[in-house]
């Protein structure tokens, strides 16, 4: 799902809802990075003050990671709540601000 900023309401009280549930290459993550179990799955809120968005939810997935005492292969569940504030840069003397289609 792509969002155009504009669509964003610019309200904590009339947020935009987005679920999801996509593979991990699909959201940018390498194998050789982390090896994620299944899919990432999460919800998450997005809103807007002006041209700040806020991004707010939970996020889930299953990782395998190896045990620091005993090296044995251990599959681990994460749940992290985050909260994420997109804030544009500055712009340049004879740049100007334009959506880009997606958050």
């Amino acid at each position: 799902m792509q969002l155009g900023i504009l669509e964003i309401p610019e309200s904590f009280v009339s947020r935009v809802s987005y679920p999801f549930s996509s593979s991990p290459a699909a959201l940018g993550f390498m194998e050789e990075e982390l090896a994620i179990e299944g899919n990432v799955g999460g919800d998450l809120q997005l809103w807007r003050q002006g041209s700040i968005i806020t991004v707010k939810g939970a996020v889930s997935a299953q990782v395998n990671v190896q045990c620091c005492r005993c090296l044995v292969d251990a599959r681990v569940q994460l749940d992290p709540d985050i909260t994420v504030r997109c804030i544009p840069g500055p712009l340049d003397d004879d740049s100007t601000l334009t959506e880009t289609g997606e958050v």
